[in-house]
């Protein structure tokens, strides 16, 4: 029986984008990672630091390569100052060729540090 062969990826950011991303404006929010070509990723860790002494407001948002649309992971979530909150928690989010994770912070928030670590496996002849 062969071995299950995938490597690893991290991502590392400093949220400085204040809005959501959008079909008729996809840029708004920071790219923290997109799955490469003829792979699947595996997400197993997305935690948000906030730098800030106080409360500021993040969201997080996954970009679905198949039907070119943005959904809210999370829309507008409070994370109280020099404090930090894990967004994979009961299991793994997986995401396609293409597919990507945004974050962006809302105005007046403090800087946000974001961390993303995925399994990427190699999928050449990837099913629908």
């Amino acid at each position: 029986m062969a071995g299950i062969n995938f490597r690893t990826a991290s991502k590392f950011l400093d949220v400085t984008a204040t809005s959501a991303s959008t079909s008729g404006s996809p840029n708004n929010a920071n790219t923290l990672f997109t799955c490469p070509a003829s792979h699947e990723a595996e997400i197993v860790l997305l935690m948000v630091a906030n730098e800030g002494s106080s409360t500021s407001n993040i969201g997080i948002q996954v970009y679905h390569a198949d039907d070119t649309t943005y959904h809210f992971f999370v829309a507008n979530e409070a994370i109280a100052g020099n404090s930090h909150e894990h967004y994979i928690a009961s299991g793994p989010l997986f995401l396609h060729e293409g597919d990507k994770v945004l974050v962006f912070k809302h105005s007046g928030s403090s800087s946000f540090d974001v961390t993303l670590s995925a399994r990427l496996y190699y999928t050449p002849a990837r099913r629908t």
